[in-house]
């Protein structure tokens, strides 16, 4: 048997200014690293592991962009975990669920199988 849960938060305002600020880094983070896997790969280049991407953010991402240092450090990290995790083909839909390995309880993104 599957069972969900809704949950209903109401922030105050510092509350919600933090959570804005949290989103807006992942997705920055997030998308300066798919940028980054693009050109990679494009150019020929070695793929970055999870490893060093995490790395250059803590040294040298966050002094070149010093708001990263305001929010949550494993929200940045999973951010980049997740850009790493996702495979192109299963985004697309070519490529069923089983196969990529990176889907599970077919979520929105597969094609499913």
């Amino acid at each position: 048997m599957l069972r969900a849960y809704k949950y209903r938060i109401y922030p105050n305002e510092i509350q919600k200014e933090q959570l804005a600020k949290t989103f807006g880094c992942s997705r920055f983070v997030y998308n300066y690293y798919l940028d980054k896997k693009i050109k990679g790969y494009e150019n020929g280049d070695k793929s970055l592991s999870k490893i060093d991407c995490n790395n250059h953010l803590n040294r040298e991402l966050k002094k070149e962009y010093i708001w990263l240092k305001e929010v949550d450090k494993f929200a940045l990290t999973n951010a980049i975990y997740n850009e790493m995790n996702m495979s192109p083909a299963s985004v697309s839909g070519r490529v069923p669920c089983s196969t990529t390995g990176g889907c599970h309880n077919h979520s929105p993104r597969c094609s499913g199988v």
